[in-house]
């Protein structure tokens, strides 16, 4: 009802307690350009003393040095003839491979007997 009586007196219907006091808006009022070209010169003149834009050291290109090659002869190389198995290399081949083949044959043999055959044996033969 106050509110509406000062409406009609053309006044402001803000809370009592502000009456007197000037309330902040609630978004700042924008800088002027002036203002704007001022703050841009102050960030400029920042980053021109904290962040340079040439470097302190150029790098500089190497220099091409001029060395002769040396001439490469293939004359002197000498091929080594292939590797010929003696019987006694041979024999320990064989000896090895029936090593493997036997203990292969023990694990397949141990998978498929007994408790390794009611738990699902060896897949070897699939």
């Amino acid at each position: 009802m106050e509110n509406q009586k000062l409406q009609k007196l053309s006044r402001d219907p803000a809370n009592i307690l502000q009456r007197n006091r000037k309330v902040q808006p609630l978004v700042p009022k924008r800088a002027t350009t002036k203002q704007m070209t001022e703050r841009k010169g102050k960030i400029d003149k920042y980053k021109d003393v904290h962040f340079p834009k040439e470097k302190p050291f150029k790098k500089s290109k190497p220099k091409q040095l001029e060395l002769p090659l040396p001439e490469l002869k293939f004359d002197n190389i000498q091929i080594p003839e292939p590797l010929t198995k003696s019987p006694e290399d041979i024999a320990m081949e064989q000896r090895f491979n029936d090593l493997l083949k036997k203990s292969q044959e023990e694990k397949i043999k141990n998978e498929n007997s007994g408790i390794g055959y009611l738990v699902g044996g060896s897949k070897v033969y699939d």
